[in-house]
């Protein structure tokens, strides 16, 4: 699966290895502490489980586009007011993480 980093790697002659594909951010940061892998992660979201677990972060030296976020939710839950109400505190507290 090619991305903008892929892109901007192919730009300067470059390409990536893959080695593997993990379901969350937590699951990555504790593959690449037991290897000799890389991943990207967001850094303010990723900050402290990169401390915790004593990895270091350094800046990707390409340009990329921002990375979008997105919710996705079943349909029948859209008029739900309890769904409706915890999508909105996630949207407000990612937003607030992020900005």
């Amino acid at each position: 699966m090619a991305g903008p980093l892929d892109t901007a790697l192919a730009e300067l002659g470059l390409r990536r290895r893959v080695v593997a594909t993990v379901p969350t951010l937590a699951a990555m940061l504790m593959m690449v502490r037991d290897s000799d892998a890389v991943g990207m992660a967001p850094e303010r979201i990723a900050a402290p489980m990169i401390r915790g677990l004593g990895l270091r972060a350094l800046p990707v030296p390409l340009d990329l586009p921002p990375m979008p976020m997105a919710m996705a939710w079943r349909p029948r839950q859209e008029a739900d007011p309890g769904h409706r109400w915890l999508r909105a505190v996630v949207r407000g507290t990612v937003a607030a993480t992020v900005a």
